[in-house]
């Protein structure tokens, strides 16, 4: 089986998945997914998923890594909450 995502793509998907400023990819139990190259799995109950968002999967819009510009915003978002 070919892969359908790049080392690239896995990591910044990974990354985006332990932020925790954002709601992760989940199974249907609520599990958090882990990128692997033939997509997205939950290591807890099997489920699988090859459908990832654009926003998520595009990982080098206008050059900046989304997984970066997301730590940006949620890095801006606590020092607006702190004002």
């Amino acid at each position: 089986m070919n892969p359908i995502l790049s080392q690239d793509q896995i990591s910044n998907i990974n990354k985006y998945q332990s932020l925790g400023f954002f709601h992760p990819l989940t199974c249907n139990n609520g599990h958090i997914l882990s990128a692997c190259d033939s997509g997205l799995i939950c290591d807890i109950c099997g489920y699988t998923q090859s459908w990832v968002p654009n926003v998520i999967l595009d990982y080098k819009h206008s050059g900046v890594p989304y997984h970066e510009r997301f730590l940006r915003l949620a890095t801006l978002k606590k020092l607006i909450n702190k004002l």
